[in-house]
């Protein structure tokens, strides 16, 4: 393994271990916590997740770079002092299963990233991902015509 592939399998897990361990689960607190389309913030948040004000509020930033919510951030002198209004975007909408899957192939990566999610081991974890990846690559024209043939054929239909 060279030098450069060795640090950038260790960002990714560290950035994986980011995901899982603080931005996920506060992505999932502001889902059940604006599920009556309120916002919440990150007084909210920290009491409901149980982190502390300056990890919740590093997430925030991190989901909100990643188009994940929307906020209204008050800075102060080199910190984040409030964050108010937080509310799930589209794409936060599908990560936590808020926004309904509109067709088979949305469904099918939903499913392949929620087992990617919950999988333990690093190289299942990592072949559930390249497996979203790859179909994602193919387009939701080809792969919802594949996905729907091989359930056409599962199901005696086809």
């Amino acid at each position: 393994m060279s030098d450069n592939s060795a640090v950038r399998s260790t960002i990714s897990a560290m950035e994986q271990t980011q995901w899982e361990r603080l931005d996920l689960p506060v992505l999932r607190a502001i889902a059940a916590d604006t599920a009556d389309q309120r916002g919440t913030s990150l007084h909210d948040l920290a009491s409901v997740t149980g982190f502390g004000l300056d990890e919740v509020a590093r997430s925030l930033e991190n989901l909100t770079g990643a188009h994940y919510i929307e906020a209204r951030f008050l800075r102060g002198a080199d910190e984040i002092v409030a964050v108010h209004d937080v509310r799930l975007r589209e794409r936060g909408m599908r990560a936590t299963g808020v926004w309904p899957p509109d067709e088979a192939y949305q469904t099918f990566l939903d499913v392949i990233e929620r087992m990617a999610e919950a999988e333990p081991n690093p190289e299942r974890k990592s072949k559930l991902r390249k497996v979203g990846e790859a179909v994602a690559g193919l387009g939701s024209e080809v792969a919802g015509n594949v996905i729907a043939a091989v359930v056409t054929r599962v199901a005696g239909l086809g």
